[in-house]
């Protein structure tokens, strides 16, 4: 029965995370789409003798500089929407309620982490589905090249496989480093220091990581492609491998790491601040 309470809890806890920040992730992404093939189909059926025009080359230009800046305000948005997520029902006066509710800190650390990744993965696939359909009316040479590196990873499954690891895994260390900023900076300081002190331990954290990321790379073991196009077993930073680890089990072994330390470590926060 407390199985099931506390199951019922998380999924709770999940509901109200994405239903007090889904709205303006979603109409966004749905703008980027819809706004990616409205550009694109007008300046498909412009007359080719329009197009060398100086006039039809600045409306071209113009959409693409709009295009990209969308792109830009989208990925913007989904970090407000995060740090929002991360912050709102757990350091704002809001949280001082959810405290006092019977919750599990893990269930509550795990909650946000799972919504801050829908949020991130489903922004990511709007993103890359806006530059397919560029692609396909549009042919501008970002779209071309973005469509072309979309296009060999669908074409090598391998590849797309550790490109989707990868990625959610930097979605999970970052959403992680994002609240235990949060958790350090609101259980350590004083209202008026907060959000400065969060920004600076953010930094603090990913510049610590990154230093330790770059020594692992040296200890570098996995599977790659080697200069004849094989797939090959190496180790160490320069080995066998032709350009990057597609497997890089040094990679995954720190990352799984990195994100346990992190969660203990923003639990032992949340703790303290609970506490106060």
């Amino acid at each position: 029965m407390e199985h099931i309470k506390k199951k019922n809890t998380f999924l709770l806890l999940i509901k109200h995370a994405i239903k007090n920040t889904w709205k303006l992730l979603l109409i966004a992404n749905g703008l980027i789409i819809g706004m990616v093939t409205l550009f694109s189909l007008l300046i498909k059926f412009f007359p080719d003798a329009f197009g060398r025009t100086f006039f039809g080359q600045t409306i071209i230009v113009t959409f693409a500089a709009l295009i990209i800046a969308a792109y830009a305000a989208v990925i913007t948005l989904l970090i407000y929407t995060v740090v929002q997520n991360c912050y709102k029902s757990i350091f704002s006066d809001e949280g001082y309620l959810t405290f006092t509710l019977p919750i599990d800190i893990n269930h509550l650390i795990f909650s946000r982490i799972l919504v801050n990744f829908i949020y991130a993965i489903f922004t990511v696939i709007c993103i890359v589905f806006s530059i397919v359909i560029a692609e396909l009316f549009f042919g501008a040479n970002l779209f071309v090249l973005l469509y072309n590196l979309i296009s060999s990873l669908l074409s090598n499954p391998l590849v797309l496989i550790s490109a989707f690891v990868e990625i959610a895994i930097y979605i999970i260390i970052y959403s992680y480093v994002i609240m235990l900023a949060l958790s350090m900076a609101n259980s350590t300081f004083k209202q008026k220091n907060k959000i400065g002190m969060a920004i600076l331990f953010y930094f603090l954290i990913t510049a610590i990581l990154s230093v330790l990321q770059s020594i692992s790379s040296l200890l570098s073991f996995g599977f790659g492609y080697d200069q004849n196009g094989a797939i090959v077993f190496s180790f160490g930073a320069i080995g066998r491998v032709f350009g990057r680890y597609i497997i890089n089990f040094t990679d995954l072994i720190f990352n799984c790491g990195i994100i346990v330390g992190l969660h203990f470590l923003t639990r032992l926060f949340m703790i303290k601040k609970l506490e106060l």
